[in-house]
């Protein structure tokens, strides 16, 4: 009984690392509603597969689009660009030593108990959003993720687009411009 409890405790604190964290951060100057068409900007993403950064374009592009934005080839409103990589962790849980307060048959009790030490690899994408007239970066999102370092096509297509449907859940921020 005692194993099943500390592994039903071990599953949750594992489930517990792969929620997504979203962060947003934009210039509270700049009137969002203006923005009304965008372009990507050309980069070499010499660590993510061609297949990897198709699935972030797609994702990104449809949610623009939702937000009534149009991809335009020349003299685009903003320029979208974004980074992907991972990192790994360490992470060690449950190892400690305690000293009971119980009588036993030989007096008071203690003990060790084991830990678990296993690797964590973190997903990261930031999206960053740049007014192209001004060449400023005026937004951006990023999120991390617990993942899977070997997910199938559909682990990759879920979780880009979960990541880039939550980086976008708050676009365009509700702000009023700074005159």
């Amino acid at each position: 009984m005692r194993r099943l409890f500390g592994l039903a405790i071990v599953l949750v604190v594992i489930s517990g690392c792969s929620t997504l964290t979203v962060n947003q951060d934009f210039d509270p100057a700049v009137d969002f509603s203006a923005y009304r068409s965008y372009a990507w900007i050309e980069q070499e993403q010499s660590n993510t597969s061609g297949l990897v950064a198709q699935r972030v374009v797609r994702a990104v592009n449809a949610k623009l689009v939702r937000n009534g934005m149009e991809e335009v080839p020349d003299n685009p409103d903003l320029l979208v660009t974004y980074y992907l990589g991972s990192h790994e962790t360490i992470n060690v849980s449950g190892s400690g030593y305690g000293y009971g307060s119980y009588f036993g048959a030989y007096g008071w009790g203690g003990g060790v108990s084991s830990g678990d030490v296993n690797n964590v690899t973190w997903g990261n994408l930031i999206i960053d959003l740049v007014d192209a007239e001004r060449q400023e970066l005026v937004w951006r999102g990023s999120a991390k993720k617990a993942v899977d370092p070997n997910p199938t096509t559909e682990e990759m297509d879920a979780g880009i687009k979960e990541a880039v449907g939550k980086i976008f859940a708050q676009y365009p921020p509700s702000t009023t411009p700074e005159p």
